[in-house]
C-alpha cells in the first residue's frame, strides 16, 4: 500500500533560528510554527499546546477571535544539519541539509523541505551534488511503509498531495510511478507505472501500468499493462489486472500450468483454490488431470501458532493410466502422505508432542520424485508420532506414548507399531541422602521401573488393513524391575563385581500349543504325519526371574617407544585396554515357573518349545537352567609424535595411526560343545586429512562341513577348530570395509575478506572457484562356508560455482558387479537477480529425464515462467 503524510514542526530550541528570535516577539515566532502543519491523509494530529504560551493580545492583534483547536497530539521533533531559514514576509519556511521530522510513528527524511503557510503547501526534494548527481530524495515511513520519491508536495488542507518518481516496496513486489497523486479519502492514482518483483532501480522486468489506482489496505486496480523484459516491450498484455494489496494472506484460485507428456497426453497440472482460512491455519486444494485418463488431487495446508507449535500437511493421490486405451494401457494408483508437527520449546517443558510421517506406496518415488535424488533413492521409510510427558522437581518418573512406521520399497513389506506407550521410573539409589554418595558400598544399591505395551503388524503394503492382518496383531505388555549394585574391589585394574536381580513380567491375549497329528488321506490310500500349531486366544500372565553375578576387569595399559634426538619421529605410544569378565546365572529349576513344553516329532524325538515363543516380548527370562559365560576383548590406539616446523609453540604435532582397532569374544562355560563365539572385529582410523577408513568384520574358530542330501548342498558348523583342518586360527566369515574422501576449495574468512576488499565492479576470479567433491566407497565381503560374494560400490558427488551466478551439481555412482552407472542426477542453476534458471537432468537408465525452467523468483508473480521437461513417461526420450 502506497500511503504517505508529511508533518512539519519548527521547535524554538534550534541553534540557526537565535537571531531571529532575538529580533521577534517569541509571541509572534510562536503562533507563526503552530501554522507549519501537515497532516496526513487519514488521522488528524493536535500539536503539543504546551510548547506554546498563551497571550490574547497577540490573537486579538493577529484577528484571532476564536480558540482554535491545536492539531497535534504529541510531541514533535525535527533536525537539519545546515540551518532551518524563516521568512517573514512570504511566510515561508526553509530547512537544508538531511532535515528530518518525526511524529509519532511518522518519519519524513529530505535534502531540502519548504513550506509555504499562507497556501498550506509543504514541498520536498532532493538537490544536486556538484558532478550533477541528485542527491538526499525525500524518503516518507509510516509505521512499516516507506517509499523514495524524486520530490512532493502536499496540502494539508485539501489533504492531497503529488508525487513524482515514486518507488514503494508492497510486500514482496515494488511500485513504481512518473506521477502520482493522493486523494482526499487515502486512494493514490498514478500514471506511467511499473509494477515489479525486481529490487533494483531499473528493474529487469516488469509490468507497465498505463494508469493504475492504488486503494490502501485492499488492492491495486491497472489498466491496460504489457510485459516489459530489459526495456523491451513483450506483445504479451493485460486489459486490465487486480494486485492484492493486504498484508494477511487472501484465498484465491491458482492457475494451472499446461503441457504434454507422450504416454500421458496433454495436461494441467497444480490448478485449485488456495484457503487463507485465518492467520494461523491455511489450505491448498490442487488436482492434476491428463487427456488420456490420469488424474491427481492434492491437499497441503501449513499451520503455526506463535509459542506453541507448527507443522506442515502434504496429501497427495494419483490414479494413472500410461498409454492409450486398450489391453497395453497400465493402470496403478499412488499415493504419499507426509506430516511434519513441531513443539516450541517454550510451550510446555514437561510435555512434548511431536510427528514425522513419510508414508507412500512403493511406485510413488519412482514416478513423481524422480527429479529428487535423495528421495528417489530411498527404499527405506520411517514415519513417527510421539508424546512424551515428564513431572518437575527432577521426578525421576515420564511417560510417552509413539506411533511408528517402517516401509521397504523393494519388497513392499511395511510394519506398523501402534501405539506403543512407556512408563518408567529412573534409577533410584535406595540409600542415598540428598547430599549423594558417602562413599561406602551400599550406596550404589539402585532400583528402577520399565513398562512397555505395544501393538505391531507386519505385512505386505496391499494387504496390510484387511481383517485377516489385523488378526494377526502381536500385542503384550512387559514390566522390568532391575536391582543391584556395582562394588569396586581393584581401582588399580578397574575390577568391578556386580550381583543382580531382574524380575520381569508379561501380560499376552494368546499363547501357542504344537502337536504332531497323524492324518490319514483317503483318497491317496496314504498316512501321514503333519506339526499343528494352534493359537490359543487367552489372557495370561508370565513372569520370571533372572539373578545374575558378574565380576568385570578394565586395566588401561601403555606402551611407548622413543626414537633417538633428531629424529623426525619423536615416539609412538601404544594405548591397550583389555577387557575380561565373567558371568553367572544359576538354575531356577523348581523356583520359577516353567513355560516350556514338549511333543514328538515324525521321528519320534522329543522337542521342546516356548508357548510363547511367537509373542512379541519371547519368554520371561527365567532359566531353568545354569548359564555362565567368560567374555573376552581388546581395545588398540596407536599414535606417533613427530616433530613439526609449523607449530612453533610446542615444536611437535601428534598423528593417529590408528584410532581404534578392537577384537571380542566370549566363551559360555556350560555348553556341550562349540563353546566359543565368533570373533568381533571392528575399527577405524583417518589418513591425512579427511580421508576416513572404516573396518569391521567377524571370524569363526570352528570348521565347517559340506553334505549332500538329494541332490542339495548343505551347510553345518562343527565341532572341530578351524585349525585343525587348515592351520588357521579361524576363517574369516564377513567382513566390511568403507571409505570417503572429500576435497574441497579453501573459501576461509582471509580469502573473503580480501576478496571484497580487492575487488574489482564485475570481475571474478576463476583461480578461486568454490568447489566440492566427495568419493565413498564400500565393499562388502561375506563368505559363511566355501561360497564367497563381493559387493563393491562407488559412490560421487560435487558442486562448483563457474561464476558468482552460476552453480552447477552432480551426483553418481557405479555399480562394480553389474558393471553400469547408477542413478545420476546433473543440475545447473543461474542466479538472474529477480529471476531464476535452473537445468536438472538424469541421462542414463529408466528414469532418465530433463528440467528446464526460467521464472521470477518471488511467489507473486509465479505464473511468469517458461517450463520445459521430458522424462521416461514420454516414448522416444
Amino acid at each position: 500500500m502506497i500511503s504517505f503524510g508529511i508533518l512539519f514542526f519548527i521547535n524554538n530550541s534550534h541553534k540557526n533560528s537565535i537571531k531571529l528570535f532575538n529580533k521577534l516577539p517569541i509571541y509572534i515566532t510562536a503562533f507563526l510554527i503552530l501554522q507549519c502543519v501537515i497532516i496526513t491523509g487519514q488521522e488528524k494530529n493536535v500539536v503539543d499546546t504546551s510548547l506554546v504560551k498563551k497571550d490574547t493580545a497577540l490573537v486579538d492583534s493577529l484577528s484571532l477571535k476564536k480558540k482554535k483547536e491545536q492539531p497535534f497530539k504529541s510531541k514533535v521533533t525535527y533536525a537539519a544539519d545546515d540551518s532551518i531559514r524563516f521568512s517573514m514576509s512570504s511566510k515561508k519556511v526553509y530547512m537544508y541539509k538531511n532535515s528530518q521530522i518525526n511524529y509519532d510513528n511518522i518519519e519524513l527524511k529530505s535534502e531540502r523541505v519548504d513550506f509555504d503557510m499562507n497556501k498550506s503547501v509543504v514541498y520536498a526534494k532532493g538537490i544536486k551534488d556538484s558532478t550533477g548527481k541528485l542527491m538526499g530524495n525525500p524518503h516518507f515511513k509510516q509505521s512499516a511503509e516507506e517509499f523514495d520519491a524524486k520530490d512532493l508536495s502536499y496540502n494539508f488542507k485539501s489533504k492531497k498531495g503529488i508525487i513524482h518518481d515514486i518507488i514503494s516496496e508492497q510486500d514482496e513486489s515494488f511500485l513504481h510511478a512518473e506521477k502520482t497523486k493522493k486523494e482526499s479519502n487515502g486512494n493514490i492514482n498514478l500514471i506511467k507505472g511499473k509494477y515489479t518483483t525486481c529490487d533494483a532501480e531499473h528493474p529487469h522486468f516488469y509490468l507497465a501500468l498505463t494508469k493504475a489506482i492504488v486503494i490502501p489496505e485492499n488492492q491495486i486496480v491497472a489498466g491496460p499493462a504489457y510485459l516489459v523484459m530489459e526495456d523491451i516491450p513483450l506483445p504479451i498484455g493485460i486489459p486490465f489486472g487486480f494486485f492484492p494489496n493486504k498484508k494477511n494472506s487472501a484465498s484465491g484460485i491458482l492457475l494451472p500450468t499446461y503441457g504434454e507428456e507422450a504416454t500421458r497426453g496433454f495436461f494441467l497440472r497444480d490448478g485449485g483454490y488456495y484457503f487463507a482460512l485465518s492467520d494461523n491455519f491455511d489450505l491448498r486444494l490442487t488436482g492434476d488431470i491428463y487427456s488420456k485418463g490420469t488424474w491427481g488431487a492434492t491437499a497441503a495446508s501449513t499451520y503455526r501458532k506463535r509459542y506453541k507449535f507448527n507443522g506442515v500437511f502434504n496429501l497427495r493421490y494419483y490414479r494413472n493410466k500410461i498409454g492409450d486405451e486398450g489391453p497395453d494401457q497400465q493402470r496403478s494408483t499412488d499415493f504419499s502422505i507426509r506430516w511434519n508437527h513441531g513443539q516450541e520449546a517454550q510451550a510446555n517443558p514437561y510435555q512434548r508432542f511431536s510427528a514425522s510421517v513419510d508414508y507412500s506406496s512403493q511406485k510413488f518415488n519412482k514416478r513423481h520424485n524422480y527429479t529428487n535424488p535423495a528421495q528417489y533413492l530411498t527404499n527405506q521409510k520411517q514415519s513417527s508420532i510421539s508424546f512424551n510427558k515428564s513431572w518437575p522437581n527432577n521426578s525421576p518418573v515420564n511417560l510417552s506414548a509413539n506411533l511408528r512406521h517402517s516401509q521397504n520399497s523393494q519388497n513392499n513389506s511395511v510394519s506398523l507399531t501402534f501405539p506403543e506407550i512407556s512408563f518408567n521410573v529412573n534409577r533410584i539409589y535406595l540409600f542415598r541422602g540428598k547430599e549423594g554418595s558417602s562413599g561406602k558400598w551400599y550406596d550404589d544399591i539402585s532400583i528402577s521401573y520399565t513398562s512397555n505395551l505395544v501393538n505391531k503388524i507386519q505385512a505386505h503394503e496391499d494387504s496390510l488393513f484387511i481383517s485377516k492382518t489385523l488378526q494377526r496383531m502381536e500385542n503384550g505388555f512387559k514390566h522390568s524391575i532391575p536391582f543391584g549394585t556395582s562394588i569396586k574391589i581393584w581401582k588399580k585394574i578397574n575390577l568391578n563385581l556386580s550381583p543382580s536381580l531382574n524380575y520381569n513380567g508379561m501380560l499376552y491375549t494368546n499363547y501357542i500349543k504344537k502337536n504332531q497329528v497323524l492324518h490319514n488321506d483317503s483318497i491317496n490310500d496314504t498316512t501321514y504325519t503333519f506339526l499343528d500349531i494352534d493359537t490359543v486366544s487367552k489372557l495370561t500372565y508370565a513372569q520370571g526371574f533372572s539373578p545374575s553375578l558378574s565380576l568385570a576387569a578394565n586395566p588401561t595399559l601403555y606402551g611407548t617407544l622413543k626414537f633417538k634426538k633428531g629424529s623426525k619421529i619423536e615416539a609412538i605410544r601404544h594405548v591397550l585396554r583389555p577387557s575380561a569378565g565373567v558371568s553367572f546365572i544359576p538354575s531356577l529349576k523348581g523356583f520359577a515357573p516353567d513355560y516350556e513344553r514338549s511333543y514328538f516329532d515324525a521321528d519320534g524325538k522329543l522337542r521342546t518349545y516356548s508357548r510363547y515363543e511367537r509373542n512379541v516380548y519371547g519368554t520371561p527370562t527365567s532359566s531353568n537352567k545354569k548359564s555362565g559365560a567368560v567374555s573376552l576383548g581388546l581395545f588398540n590406539n596407536l599414535e606417533m609424535k613427530v616433530r613439526s616446523d609449523k607449530d612453533t609453540v610446542t615444536g611437535s604435532k601428534k598423528i593417529k595411526i590408528i584410532d581404534n582397532l578392537n577384537f571380542g569374544t566370549s566363551y559360555n562355560i556350560f555348553a556341550d560343545s562349540m563353546n566359543w563365539s565368533q570373533i568381533s572385529m571392528n575399527g577405524s582410523t583417518t589418513l591425512f586429512e579427511g580421508l576416513s577408513i572404516n573396518v569391521s568384520g567377524s571370524m569363526d574358530l570352528y570348521a565347517y562341513e559340506k553334505t549332500n542330501i538329494n541332490n542339495r548342498i548343505l551347510y553345518r558348523r562343527i565341532k572341530d577348530f578351524e585349525f585343525e583342518h587348515s592351520n588357521r586360527l579361524a576363517r574369516l566369515t564377513s567382513l566390511s570395509f568403507s571409505t570417503g574422501y572429500q576435497f574441497q576449495s579453501k573459501q576461509g574468512e582471509k580469502d573473503e575478506k580480501e576478496k571484497k576488499q580487492n575487488a574489482i565492479p564485475g570481475e571474478y576470479d576463476y583461480f578461486k572457484i568454490p568447489w566440492s567433491f566427495s568419493v565413498d566407497f564400500d565393499l562388502n565381503y561375506s563368505k559363511p562356508f566355501d561360497k564367497a560374494e563381493i559387493l563393491p560400490t562407488l559412490q560421487f558427488n560435487g558442486d562448483f560455482s563457474l561464476t558468482e551466478k552460476w552453480k552447477i551439481n552432480f551426483s553418481s555412482g557405479y555399480d562394480v558387479k553389474a558393471k553400469k552407472i547408477t542413478y545420476t542426477n546433473i543440475g545447473i542453476n543461474r542466479d538472474l537477480h529477480c529471476w531464476a534458471m535452473s537445468f536438472s537432468c538424469s541421462p542414463f537408465g529408466e528414469t532418465k529425464y530433463y528440467s528446464f525452467q526460467i521464472n521470477v523468483k518471488s511467489a507473486m508473480l509465479k505464473d511468469i515462467k517458461y517450463d520445459k521437461k521430458k522424462s521416461n513417461y514420454d516414448y522416444g526420450f
